[in-house]
């Protein structure tokens, strides 16, 4: 009976586990999908300000880009905090210089030597 309970035992420990790394690869999914999300709307933000650009270049008047640089920003730090969400996930950390990821316990950047 007992090879029995430890079997028991060991199998839900195994589901239990499995069941945690089906929901961390779901979550991460997400962060991915919502990242691709907003980087598609910031290539779209960048597409309408170079058209306002054009148009305001080719007829001469002035306009006022803030509105639309502040939306970038703000689409920009979206960002980043998926990225900071995602490298979290992943047990890594973003490096404050050029952004790659790297292992959390790291002491300089993989990337552009940056000392953490």
């Amino acid at each position: 009976m007992t090879t029995f309970n430890d079997f028991l035992t060991n199998a839900k420990s195994a589901a239990k586990s499995a069941e945690q790394k089906i929901t961390d690869c779901y979550d991460l999914t997400k962060l991915k999908i919502t990242k691709s999300k907003i980087q598609s709307e910031i290539n779209n933000k960048f597409e309408e300000l170079g058209k306002k650009y054009y148009d305001m270049a080719k007829s001469g008047e002035e306009a006022d880009f803030t509105a639309d640089i502040d939306s970038i920003d703000d689409l920009k730090e979206e960002l980043n905090n998926i990225d900071i969400q995602i490298a979290t996930a992943k047990n890594m950390k973003s490096c404050p210089v050029c952004a790659q990821l790297v292992d959390k316990d790291a002491n300089f950047c993989s990337s552009c030597g940056n000392k953490f």
